[in-house]
């Protein structure tokens, strides 16, 4: 599952994640997220169809998503490409809105 934030190189910072990547979720975090279309057009001209990718607007709908393409296909997840994404996914496993986290 992959998320960057605005400020960020998205291609850059895809380019190591694609390398172990069997599947991409592209998402984006409430705080400081990269439009998903931006994610998503970056990851789909790079691995030029040879990966599954999909998008999703929410990072709940995401989480929700690759929890169970993983449990039917018999893989882990990586959530990863920010830190704020990676915080919100935490927050929304443990049963809370990420959407109410605060960082600043």
């Amino acid at each position: 599952m992959l998320g960057v934030s605005y400020d960020k190189e998205v291609a850059f910072i895809i380019k190591g994640l694609l390398e172990i990547a069997d599947v991409v979720v592209c998402t984006r975090a409430y705080h400081k997220g990269a439009p998903v279309a931006e994610v998503y057009n970056t990851v789909t001209g790079a691995v030029s169809g040879e990966k599954e990718v999909f998008q999703y607007e929410k990072i709940e709908d995401a989480i929700d998503f690759s929890l169970d393409y993983a449990s039917k296909h018999g893989m882990c997840i990586l959530v990863a490409g920010g830190l704020f994404l990676s915080a919100e996914a935490c927050y929304y496993l443990k049963g809370k809105s990420p959407s109410d986290l605060h960082f600043f």
